[in-house]
């Protein structure tokens, strides 16, 4: 977890890099963008002054998903921070 101090440089980090960071999530799984799924859109939401939840879409397609959506996230967290 990182200690957010800005929220709104967050922001907009976040509004200026979100093709680079869904190509990111993307590079991770390419079987799932083979098959037209993936990291569909990124979204943010403020908790707190000092806390921001980032939300990645995305499409499964068939699968069940769950391990997939674990396997973005877990490699995303620490690029994102």
């Amino acid at each position: 977890m990182t200690q957010i101090e800005d929220y709104e440089g967050v922001r907009y980090s976040l509004a200026k890099n979100k093709k680079t960071i869904i190509q990111f999530a993307n590079s991770h799984f390419q079987s799932m963008v083979s098959r037209g799924g993936g990291v569909v859109d990124l979204r943010h939401r403020r908790l707190s002054d000092d806390m921001v939840v980032i939300e990645l879409l995305i499409d499964v397609r068939e699968a069940m998903g769950a391990n997939a959506v674990n396997t973005i996230v877990e490699a995303v967290s620490p690029y994102v921070s």
